[in-house]
């Protein structure tokens, strides 16, 4: 699983009397009340979140109907506060999933794209106040048909949770796939979907105003999801890579999850972490080994 979080945030220093950032009060400066994270310095919240590539294409898959059925069990037992799956490309298979685990995970979303659907899917322990999502601009060739990823409409999903205080922003995604390391043609549509999601996230947390702009288009679907979207530039400003303020500009916490079809060292990855700021929390973590030719998710 891929997991991709942003670093922790700086704490606000105190507002000068006289600044913006202060107010009046009694000819007394008071200074706006500072993060939740600023004010709670041994504040620490626990989450568990499970991230799964599920292969559940229909009629291809093998053993698909029974590896639901384990994964729902396993789902119910663990009691995750987030479970994250992608190439669940059947809404039967979903809507299974989501009756199953509906007293566990009471909030569930699907996301929907493309011919046969984006694949990705949220169950959720705690209420989600927003969702939406962006399709790939790029993203495979149409007379590809042994492939089909054209035809699913690759996408990341956002869906917004309010947890003891902060704002999480969790993002869910399935890059185009890779198929041959040594004869990659697809090269350029995962550098490009990295970028664009780069350029989603920085959009979502910095708003409509500022570096990034985003021309919402068409809307459509289920929900606040969008049919068309443009990135656009305006007012561009000087950007410092691995800025925290580009992931944590409105959410306290940004959790990036999925199968990204990327190395660590690939160029999508890195291009992906330097623009945000994001860091690779499963590396973070631990001595991470694979084989030279294994395809990673990242």
């Amino acid at each position: 699983a891929d997991h991709l979080c942003a670093p922790p945030r700086e704490a606000v220093p105190p507002a000068r009397p006289g600044s913006r950032r202060a107010r009046r009060r009694g000819g007394r400066a008071v200074p706006r009340p500072r993060s939740v994270l600023a004010m709670k310095p041994n504040f620490t919240l626990r989450l568990r979140i499970f991230n799964l590539n599920c292969w559940g294409i229909p009629y291809l898959s093998k053993r698909r109907a029974d590896r639901m059925k384990r994964l729902g069990d396993f789902l119910n037992m663990e009691s995750f506060d987030l479970a994250l799956l992608e190439e669940v490309w059947s809404e039967q298979d979903f809507q299974h999933l989501r009756q199953k685990l509906l007293p566990t995970y009471p909030a569930a979303h699907y996301f929907r794209s493309g011919i046969i659907g984006s694949g990705l899917c949220v169950f959720s322990k705690h209420p989600i106040q927003e969702f939406t999502q962006h399709v790939y601009t790029l993203n495979g060739y149409p007379y590809m048909i042994h492939h089909g990823d054209w035809f699913c409409g690759k996408a990341v999903g956002l869906l917004v949770l309010h947890l003891s205080g902060l704002v999480l922003n969790v993002y869910v995604t399935h890059l185009h796939a890779e198929y041959s390391r040594q004869k990659d043609i697809y090269l350029t549509h995962r550098v490009a979907q990295a970028w664009e999601l780069a350029q989603f996230i920085q959009c979502v947390s910095l708003g409509l105003t500022g570096e990034v702009g985003w021309d919402q288009g068409l809307r459509g679907g289920q929900g606040p999801t969008y049919r068309r979207a443009e990135l656009v530039r305006e007012e561009r400003l000087p950007h410092r890579p691995g800025s925290p303020s580009h992931t944590s500009k409105k959410a306290d916490v940004v959790l990036l999850c999925g199968d990204l079809n990327l190395h660590p060292k690939d160029l999508g990855c890195r291009l992906l972490k330097e623009w945000t700021g994001l860091h690779d929390a499963y590396l973070e973590t631990r001595d991470f080994k694979c084989e030279p030719l294994v395809s990673l998710g990242l």
